[in-house]
């Protein structure tokens, strides 16, 4: 039996579903299993982020995988946003395995200034990554796909706990596996669009994750979604998925996107098989935003 990891629910909160207009589920077609991926569904209301998840899983009721590409939560010390958190997702979570991925908005105590995210590590049951360091960074292999969960609070954490990055390192490069495909998912994306630049986190990773052989990259973290052009000798397909939330706010489109789209609260769906990963962005109503398969 596949090990499954759950959110330990605690209390929950009474809020009603809030479902857009009604269409067409899409079936599964030659799919080993569909993933519901979200990012960023930090809230002032969580009935934006329930609204989101309910209309993820009415609309792809097979998925049976889901993550959440970090800032989960606005303020990770903020015991009441866990709990809404928890009440918004209850449905999302029900009979589906959950891979979490740690934002900065983890990091964050009461006051606002960096601090080891207790309350996160508390939430989940992570599987043992055989360092001093459980539920920052981990794997897990479902079917035909290795997934690498990347811890990337440099800023936030390079102090409180400074040798949590050379660990996980050390930890990516001596990873292995057998499984036909690798997908990480990690919350801080890899380019600055302010600058135009890759960022520290691209600087690190991308290299890495060549060396690794990983086809797919999923990020958070700036609130837009984005489809990058295939960088120049990187093998990763870079995808920047958006928001699940209610905190907006624009970046400028630069000349690495193939495909973007306008702040808007939308859902991810992954779907692998033996010889491609099929992907597919939806709106909040359930319009396809973009459509991409990768093949082996």
């Amino acid at each position: 039996m596949t090990r499954r990891f759950f959110i330990k629910l605690l209390t929950t909160i009474g809020l009603g579903f809030l479902f857009p207009k009604k269409i067409k589920a899409e079936p599964l077609v030659d799919a080993d299993f569909q993933m519901i991926v979200l990012t960023d569904s930090q809230c002032v209301d969580y009935n934006v982020f329930k609204r989101v998840a309910d209309t993820a899983v009415r609309h792809f009721p097979d998925s049976s995988i889901v993550t959440v590409i970090g800032d989960l939560v606005d303020n990770g010390e903020a015991d009441y946003q866990w709990r809404a958190w928890r009440s918004a997702a209850k449905k999302l979570l029900l009979d589906r395995i959950f891979l979490p991925v740690m934002g900065n908005h983890e990091c964050y105590n009461h006051d606002w200034l960096n601090y080891i995210p207790i309350h996160y590590l508390k939430q989940f049951d992570f599987p043992d990554n055989g360092t001093p360091f459980n539920g920052y960074f981990y794997t897990y292999d479902y079917h035909n796909v290795h997934f690498l969960i990347v811890n990337t609070q440099f800023y936030e954490l390079e102090d409180l706990m400074p040798d949590l990055f050379e660990a996980q390192l050390e930890w990516l490069r001596n990873d292995k596996t057998d499984l036909s495909w690798k997908v990480v998912l990690m919350h801080k994306d890899i380019y600055d669009y302010g600058q135009d630049k890759l960022d520290y986190v691209g600087e690190q990773f991308m290299d890495l994750f060549d060396e690794l052989d990983v086809d797919l990259v999923l990020t958070g973290h700036l609130h837009t979604y984005r489809r990058r052009k295939r960088f120049k000798h990187h093998k990763p397909l870079y995808i920047l998925c958006g928001l699940s939330g209610d905190q907006r706010y624009i970046e400028p489109e630069r000349d690495i996107d193939e495909v973007s789209a306008t702040p808007t609260d939308n859902y991810m769906v992954l779907e692998s098989t033996a010889n491609a990963l099929k992907l597919r962005c939806y709106d909040i109503d359930s319009n396809l935003l973009d459509d991409v398969e990768i093949l082996k």
